[in-house]
């Protein structure tokens, strides 16, 4: 005997013009787990909002100051996080002096975390003023932790930074590769990495002359990568931040 479940969908939406029809064809009733395809045969409105009362974006969200975990940070300037096997770890850095942090949260990102310094790896990252932007990878059965910094006006040389932690991510002594100033790099900040079929590249904004460097990591990081400044793309002025997206084929 098949158990059913009534369905009752609420849906919140804001339109730009007056809705000439709404229109949704969905089943009545549908067996519990079982999935289902709602179409939206609405006509007459340029643009929507969806609200299934959970996670909504338009109210306010709830913070607290955590503090300086363990007092290992440091101007702290750019954090990426991940899960493994159900616990959560930020890994954080610090403009000055440079260096690297990992906060473990356990099995919930609401755990006050503990948290791991590993200073600058020999002067790996910049000693003074400079470390900025990364990224967490897994590739190939390994943890990565990708770094770029480097400011001249500082006293430190650009520069993009492999720490290679094996299959562990906690992993207390991971190897660093100081891949050195590739892409005419001059004070990179932030860092963003994606893979296209089987290659990872990545994108970093160069904040002293006004440039975009991109990177190519091959389908290994094993590999040294490459890379090449792309120049002045839309009268960029000390650029701080970049992401890429693809829609429809197209990056952006």
């Amino acid at each position: 005997m098949k158990s059913y479940l009534s369905l009752i969908l609420i849906l919140t939406f804001l339109v730009e013009i007056a809705i000439g029809q709404i229109n949704f064809d969905l089943p009545d009733r549908v067996c519990v787990n079982e999935p289902f395809t709602i179409k939206n045969q609405t006509i007459g409105a340029t643009s929507f909002y969806w609200s299934f009362c959970v996670a909504d974006p338009i109210k306010t969200p709830e913070a607290e100051n955590i503090g300086n975990i363990g007092n290992t940070l440091s101007l702290p300037v750019f954090l990426d996080f991940v899960e493994e096997n159900g616990n959560f770890y930020a890994f954080v850095t610090n403009y000055l002096p440079g260096g690297l942090t990992r906060l473990d949260f356990g099995n919930s990102l609401l755990n006050n975390p503990t948290a791991t310094y590993f200073g600058n790896f020999n002067g790996m990252l910049p000693p003074g003023e400079g470390t900025e932007g990364l990224q967490i990878i897994k590739n190939e059965g390994r943890w990565y932790v990708i770094i770029v910094g480097g400011n001249p006006t500082r006293g430190s040389d650009p520069r993009i930074i492999k720490l290679d932690f094996g299959s562990d991510i906690k992993n207390p002594n991971p190897i660093a590769t100081n891949w050195g100033n590739i892409g005419n790099m001059e004070q990179p900040v932030d860092l963003h990495i994606f893979k296209e079929n089987s290659i990872w590249y990545g994108l970093t904004v160069n904040a002293e002359n006004n440039t975009i460097t991109r990177f190519n990591f091959t389908s290994s990081f094993n590999n040294t990568p490459t890379a090449q400044n792309l120049g002045n793309i839309g009268s960029l002025n000390f650029p701080t931040g970049i992401y890429a997206i693809i829609n429809q084929g197209n990056w952006y």
